[in-house]
């Protein structure tokens, strides 16, 4: 009886932590007392990634006219200390936009790239560049200050993201 209750009582915390919750489990003289206690482990909705690589992202222009048939949009990334840009896999790396219909992604262009220190801090940053008339469609009918998401991955295929927002205006809104 008591070996039915002690498999019993493992049976239960399995079970518990498969589905997301802790069990505080007890046997006392043939009675099983269990305490459940739910556990939420909060994922980032923009990648779906647990926990990505914190980067700092830049993107220009600050303000962008959706009616503009300008160059394309421009991303400075730079990673914390310890990681190094030059492991960017550049063809992972999406500009992502969150609207009433979803998230909506824009692939960074292959070329150009480069590397450099765009804001002169002393940290190598990757620039990369996105379709300007891809990221207009992307942002459907959003105007005003909208916050974009860079992410992508390491060679190693670590996932890194950061965010940075802009201004979009068009010739009917003044944003």
């Amino acid at each position: 009886m008591r070996r039915s209750l002690l498999l019993l009582a493992v049976l239960v915390v399995v079970v518990t932590a498969v589905i997301g919750s802790a069990a505080l489990l007890t046997v006392d003289g043939g009675t099983i007392q269990a305490f459940v206690i739910r556990v939420t482990v909060p994922v980032p909705e923009a990648s779906g990634n647990p926990n990505p690589i914190p980067a700092t992202v830049d993107i220009k222009p600050d303000a962008l006219d959706k009616t503009s048939q300008g160059r394309p949009v421009t991303c400075y990334i730079e990673l914390p200390e310890h990681y190094n840009v030059n492991d960017i896999n550049v063809p992972t790396i999406e500009l992502r936009v969150r609207g009433a219909d979803g998230v909506n992604a824009v692939s960074a262009q292959s070329s150009p790239t480069g590397m450099g220190d765009h804001d002169g801090d002393g940290i190598p940053d990757l620039m990369v560049k996105f379709s300007r008339s891809k990221l207009v469609e992307a942002l459907g009918g959003q105007s005003g200050r909208v916050t974009l998401l860079v992410a992508g991955k390491l060679t190693d295929g670590s996932p890194f993201e950061g965010t940075d927002a802009i201004r979009v205006i068009s010739s009917s809104s003044t944003g």
